[in-house]
């Protein structure tokens, strides 16, 4: 291993493996604390706003407890930081509040997340561990991808040499993601959409399939729009424009780097050379307004962000991004967004099927995706058959596409029909109600 990853790596690998052993103390440690039967703790994503935690709208596990104490009033819930991914918020809670955590997390009758703690391996039989996820598998998940080194490669020596530094692969994962063995001795189930789904992640992680139950993803009922208009969120004149959200997924090749390591045809928004002059001409020239929502569970995407936006929140004319500032004053998600908007462009982020509901057009913008392809790969294959709309790989293909959305040219109306119920079963409005249900019947 010394060979392979930057001593920085080692260092934090070895300490992983003594918490680790105090982990497994604590274990028979919190065989000793009477379990609260109303007592939730709830693992959620937050950002930081003016040295302030602010909890993300969209984060299935928060969705869900907003609908719980709304349907229950005898239910307790904790909110702890999860954070696997980006915001940093350990720096605001005390070492006071650390250790409270850790009572509510030993004490409590359920614990909810969207993805599997990094360290559960001090839960009982008596508690009941459960996974909301965050999305229905698009591109392969963690365990699974095709090269795992390219996600990683922050961490790796210069010299580093593939057959043989391969045999750490699993070890690598489990360091930063969760060891296939923790949940042996708990109450362990992860709720999902649809067997497809469920039979994708199996084989992603490892896991049996019988530890799914097809109860809905929450984001995915509908959620309806706030007391607000696109306009004024961005305070822009209302033209009667066609709203059409821009959601693109990370690239693994770039979130290890800062802005400025990447070439410039990677610190554009969607891909293309000249974008915004293009872009922007089309837009106005057709009276369409376009809502970017970039993913920025990683810094360089927060840095692409900071890039391109404009004090106004804009990218250029007809073209707004939704930043985490604008989603806290207003109090909502892109999902919020998804009835007011015409249409949706995605690439490989499994949000285009949380769309599928609303029953509107989506392009999906993928010029690179014979790249994507090769260093991460995806859950399904061909992953075209699961794209129902206009696929793109040019600039022109690309406003072609968006004319056709203007002209109410849909020919993909069938074929989303069929998509969604193929990845998810549960109709639209029941996966709060179904998720409550199994809660309750464990805590009565």
């Amino acid at each position: 291993m010394f060979s392979c990853f930057k001593r920085s790596f080692i260092k934090a690998f070895y300490v992983s493996k003594i918490k680790k052993i105090v982990v497994k103390f604590l274990y028979f440690f919190n065989l000793l604390i009477p379990k609260k039967k109303n007592s939730i703790v709830a693992l959620i994503d937050y950002e930081i706003i003016d040295d302030k935690l602010v909890p993300y709208h969209s984060d299935n596990v928060y969705i869900l407890c907003r609908y719980i104490l709304e349907q229950r009033e005898d239910i307790k819930i904790t909110y702890i930081p999860s954070n696997q991914f980006g915001g940093k918020s350990g720096r605001l809670i005390s070492k006071r509040r650390k250790l409270y955590f850790l009572y509510k997390r030993l004490s409590a009758k359920i614990i909810l997340f969207k993805h599997p703690p990094h360290v559960s391996e001090y839960y009982t039989k008596e508690q009941h561990l459960i996974g909301l996820g965050y999305f229905i598998p698009f591109k392969a998940d963690y365990w699974d991808f095709k090269k795992w080194y390219v996600f990683y490669a922050n961490i790796l020596k210069d010299e580093f040499d593939l057959e043989h530094c391969s045999k750490y692969k699993n070890e690598v994962l489990e360091h930063y993601t969760y060891s296939k063995s923790q949940f042996d001795n708990t109450n362990f189930t992860m709720i999902t959409s649809s067997k497809y789904s469920a039979k994708t992640l199996a084989r992603a992680h490892n896991w049996n399939e019988d530890v799914f139950k097809i109860l809905g993803t929450p984001k995915s009922d509908k959620v309806g729009p706030v007391n607000v208009s696109i306009s004024q969120i961005f305070n822009i004149e209302d033209k009667g424009q066609k709203v059409v959200l821009y959601t693109p997924t990370f690239r693994d090749i770039y979130i290890r780097n800062s802005i400025d390591e990447v070439d410039k045809q990677a610190q554009t928004v969607f891909g293309y050379e000249n974008e915004k002059e293009e872009i922007e001409e089309f837009l106005v020239e057709n009276n369409i307004l376009l809502v970017i929502k970039l993913h920025k569970s990683f810094p360089f995407y927060r840095e692409l962000e900071k890039l391109h936006i404009k004090e106004d929140k804009s990218y250029f004319k007809n073209c707004y991004f939704l930043d985490f500032e604008l989603e806290a004053k207003y109090d909502l998600s892109i999902y919020n967004l998804f009835e007011l908007s015409d249409a949706m462009i995605a690439d490989y982020s499994s949000i285009s099927f949380d769309y599928l509901p609303y029953d509107k057009p989506i392009i999906y913008n993928i010029p690179d995706i014979e790249e994507y392809r090769e260093y991460r790969g995806f859950s399904y294959e061909p992953i075209e058959d699961l794209m129902v709309g206009d696929k793109v790989y040019t600039i022109d293909q690309f406003k072609k596409a968006m004319k056709n959305i203007i002209e109410h040219k849909d020919e993909y109306i069938n074929k989303r029909k069929k998509l969604k119920t193929f990845v998810n079963e549960v109709p639209k409005g029941k996966a709060l109600k179904n998720i409550n249900n199994y809660i309750s019947e464990i805590i009565d």
